[in-house]
């Protein structure tokens, strides 16, 4: 998952909604100078954050994750499918 992409909806998401990064937060149960520094890209977003703050913004992790600067490409998707045999 891109962190930079992540960092960019979250923000974006809080302009929109008008919401403050002290509210954020207080919601997700963090510091406003950790929540600062998740922002900042000076701190990793754990995995437990980046649940709360889908569960307080109700976006998926897919739609946080998602750039949407980026055109959908062309390219092939590949996947890898197993058979199970006794």
């Amino acid at each position: 998952m891109n962190n930079t992409v992540v960092i960019e909806n979250i923000k974006k998401w809080l302009k929109q909604t008008k919401s403050s990064q002290v509210w954020l937060a207080e919601q997700i149960q963090v510091s406003p100078t950790m929540l600062s520094q998740m922002l900042k890209g000076e701190r990793k977003i754990q995995t437990k954050h980046l649940i709360s703050i889908c569960k307080v913004t109700g976006m998926t992790p897919n739609q946080l994750a998602k750039d949407e600067n980026k055109q959908d490409s062309n390219e092939p998707a590949y996947v890898l499918m197993l058979q199970m045999s006794n």
